[in-house]
């Protein structure tokens, strides 16, 4: 008994530290200007040259790209509103283990749909690409997360 209430506890005081951290929907409200819209437009371009992309492709790309940063938004902008009722909750006298236990459901399952909303990403842009071209960017990423930023077209900047 005393173990699970220790993990229980050990997740709470975690999931609780988390939240504290997590920018209030004020700030996010306050740049509503995304932050790397110029970057993407650029990259999209610098893409379109590299995989030799089709203007249909590019379209596609764009497309693609805006309908899943909205989709993405939409669910950070929900998931905050979650965890900020979460702590608020829980920081109550009195809380509700019924609702803070509803609130968790609901936080798991916009991160779910946070993961689903990626994946349906990449497989849109697999279906726009031709297998040489994806596998040319998905090297290029993975290479990029390995810390030797390679871009396609241009070499490892040290």
């Amino acid at each position: 008994m005393k173990t699970i209430f220790g993990k229980c506890f050990v997740v709470l005081a975690v999931s609780l530290i988390a939240i504290s951290r997590v920018p209030s929907a004020d700030a996010a409200d306050a740049n509503k200007t995304p932050k790397y819209t110029a970057q993407q437009g650029a990259g999209i371009g610098r893409l379109a040259e590299v995989l030799k992309l089709t203007p249909e492709q590019t379209d596609k790309l764009s497309k693609n790209r805006e309908d899943v940063s909205l989709r993405a938004k939409d669910l950070r902008e929900k998931l905050l509103t979650a965890q900020n009722e979460l702590k608020t909750e829980f920081d109550k006298p009195g809380f509700n283990k019924a609702k803070i236990d509803s609130l968790t459901a609901d936080i798991k399952n916009l991160v779910g749909r946070q993961i689903q909303n990626r994946i349906d990403g990449l497989i849109a842009m697999k279906q726009i690409l031709s297998p040489e071209q994806f596998t040319k960017i998905t090297n290029s990423k993975i290479n990029s997360r390995s810390g030797e930023r390679k871009t396609p077209g241009n070499p490892a900047k040290r």
